[in-house]
């Protein structure tokens, strides 16, 4: 197993990976539940896995039983662990998001089985070690970035290669972990880069202001980027400062080199390190076809990092170089939906909407039978039979489902229950391409369900488009609440009877104004 946390408090990479070989995900958390229970479980964490790792200590003091299967697991975290953003468990891995108020952090607990079948995912992160292993000169193969880069041209025209910059730095606390595009200087590799860049044209509107600043720090007559990374450790503030806020400052560097580069110099003739900054702590190492600087910017946050490499270098350590791309953008290294930065990270496995008012989308647990037989139970009072028999088949497995979602709320506090309010069946691109059709979503028959179920559906139905489908087919409901829902989705009025097959295009479902994060649409 491999144990990563992702915090900008860890060091030189900000990032802290443990190896504990011979052993699973499950295997590692039934072990440590009795022994971090009898001891302060706070500081058993921080001694058993190098890092004070943010709320995990919560989950082993829960006096319930140790985890039987990954399933468990999840439950068991769901339900006790302290975590503030995302919570994903699989049978292999367990990733977390969170945040301290100040930063995000992240953290990730996976089987080696999983790292050797995604090393497109997971090269970089578990990969133990200040610096990144060079590459010799070789010939360099097509690179697919698993994330659409920002591409440059630097009127390389014609010429050999790529060079890729990833830089991991952040703006404010709420975006802090992900989101970070690459950019491509096509036509150009590392070796050439010092001069395509002081011989380029800047356009302060493609260009982001790290890269901007890169090419007025190189000197005229340097042929290798190491120089001007040189200068980059002792620029006089941060970016955000320097190129985000002032656009002056920004379209300065974006002048004809000369001007550009006079303009660096003078700034960096001021520098002062301030809030704990010390140049001396930075690492910067430049080889012949990767380049990695990790400047150290302040006493709380410690370092940023920066890497440059070409075609060759990714030819060399595919892995390394797609996860890394893929690290800069996701906070989730199994992400596997395009989303724009900073928006949530999402699986094929496992599925988990959050409104801001609480209620979650997520998929049926067994541990959730108590709660359908409570939900059966309500509908049984209220006359809804047909609903009622429909939630007893999903319990039996008679009813055919790809996929069963439930519509919960998540209260304030983590120790109180959580209600039940609907149950969805989905199966996405049936009974064609483009179609979605819903065979269930039954609502709890009080007005806080149908209120729940609207809002659910708004998202749902929108983010279905995003997926490719165009079309939604469902069955009218039986119960009075049921049709009132579908006559404020879509119009539909009384004049359809229940049980009738109905198809309707997307764009004929009201649009919701509702804030809701969904991280997969149901397959």
């Amino acid at each position: 197993m491999h144990f990563v946390y992702r915090s900008w408090y860890a060091g030189p990479l900000s990032k802290h990976a443990r190896h504990f070989p011979g052993v699973t995900v499950l295997d590692w958390f039934r072990r440590s539940w009795d022994e971090a229970a009898r001891e302060d479980a706070h500081e058993w964490v921080r001694r058993e896995l190098g890092a004070d790792v943010y709320g995990l200590y919560s989950v082993f003091e829960t006096g319930e039983p140790a985890p039987t299967s990954m399933a468990d697991l999840r439950r068991l975290m769901r339900h006790h662990l302290h975590y503030e953003e995302d919570l994903r468990v699989d049978d292999h891995s367990v990733r977390v998001l969170t945040n301290d108020d100040e930063v995000k952090l992240a953290y990730y607990f996976v089987d080696d089985a999983l790292v050797s079948a995604e090393p497109d995912r997971w090269s970089y992160p578990v990969h133990q070690g200040r610096l990144l292993p060079d590459a010799a000169d070789g010939p360099g193969r097509p690179f697919e970035p698993p994330v659409s880069p920002n591409t440059v041209d630097l009127g390389r025209e014609g010429g050999d290669g790529v060079t890729y910059a990833v830089v991991l730095d952040f703006e404010d606390g709420d975006r802090s972990v992900g989101g970070v595009r690459s950019t491509a200087f096509p036509g150009v590799r590392l070796p050439e880069l010092a001069t395509a860049l002081r011989e380029s044209d800047a356009d302060p509107e493609r260009w982001s202001g790290e890269m901007l600043a890169l090419r007025a720090l190189t000197a005229p007559g340097e042929d290798l980027i190491g120089p001007a990374l040189e200068r980059r450790n002792r620029w006089p503030t941060t970016e955000d400062e320097i190129i985000g806020v002032h656009r002056r400052r920004r379209a300065a560097l974006a002048y004809p080199h000369p001007r550009a580069h006079a303009r660096a110099l003078r700034l960096l003739d001021g520098f002062t390190p301030a809030y704990g900054r010390d140049p001396g702590r930075s690492l910067i190492h430049v080889g012949d076809h990767l380049a990695q600087m990790c400047v150290h910017t302040d006493e709380p946050f410690g370092h940023r990092q920066w890497f440059l490499f070409d075609d060759i270098w990714a030819a060399a350590h595919p892995g390394l170089a797609a996860s890394l791309i893929h690290y800069a953008f996701h906070w989730d290294p199994r992400c596997t939906r395009r989303h724009p930065p900073h928006a949530p990270c999402a699986d094929d496995a496992y599925l988990e909407i959050e409104h801001n008012n609480g209620h979650i989308v997520r998929d049926y647990e067994p541990y959730d039978e108590p709660e359908m037989l409570s939900m059966i139970a309500a509908l049984d009072a209220a006359g809804e039979h047909a609903e009622r028999d429909v939630l007893r088949e999903i319990l039996t497995g008679e009813r055919a489902a790809t996929r069963v979602l439930l519509v919960v709320n998540r209260p304030a506090h983590r120790d109180r229950h959580r209600r039940l309010i609907g149950v969805i069946a989905a199966r996405l691109h049936r009974p064609e391409p483009g179609t979605c059709d819903v065979s269930v979503f039954v609502i709890r028959p009080d007005r806080r369900g149908e209120h729940a179920a609207v809002r659910t559906a708004l998202r749902l139905w929108h983010e279905l488009r995003a997926a490719g489908v165009d079309r939604l087919a469902f069955t009218m409901p039986h119960s009075r609440m049921g049709r009132a829902m579908v006559r404020r989705l879509t119009g539909l009025g009384g004049e359809t009877p229940p049980g009738t097959r109905v198809e309707v295009p997307l764009e004929q479902v009201r649009r919701s104004s509702d804030r809701w994060w969904m991280t997969q649409a149901a397959p």
